[in-house]
């Protein structure tokens, strides 16, 4: 299965949009796990990344879970500890993009931090005399 190339939308939308309709059609039921990046990026013709900005797009709007580990999942009750999340999809998926832009400015601090540990401190130019 390809994606189709008259499309106008960027090839990740097209294939989150496929993803999305497999998902509404039950071929991935809640708490099913998706194909591997690498199956999906075989199935479909396209590059890893495609495949992360799908999934990404499709993590935003709350329909899958990603489990360290374990792989990429289609959301449910079962696989969120039991507890249904409250709010309307709109507000749970800016939540989670909130949650995701937190652990990235986290992760950037880290490599500042580090960055800042490895870099000479810029040196001090002396302006002159002043005429005090």
């Amino acid at each position: 299965m390809t994606l189709n190339p008259d499309d106008s939308r960027p090839p990740y939308q097209q294939l989150a949009a496929a993803l999305r309709e497999a998902i509404d059609r039950g071929e991935y039921p809640p708490g099913a796990q998706i194909p591997s990046g690498s199956e999906l990026s075989t199935k479909y013709g396209v590059a890893r990344a495609t495949v992360t900005s799908a999934l990404r797009l499709l993590r935003a709007d709350g329909m899958i879970v990603s489990r360290q580990g374990q792989g990429v999942f289609v959301k449910s009750d079962a696989l969120e500890g039991g507890t249904k999340s409250k709010g309307s999809p709109e507000f749970i998926a800016i939540t989670e993009r909130l949650d995701e832009l937190a652990r990235l400015v986290s992760s950037l601090a880290e490599r500042v931090a580090e960055l800042e540990l490895v870099m000479p401190a810029p040196v001090q130019q002396d302006a002159g005399p002043t005429n005090e």
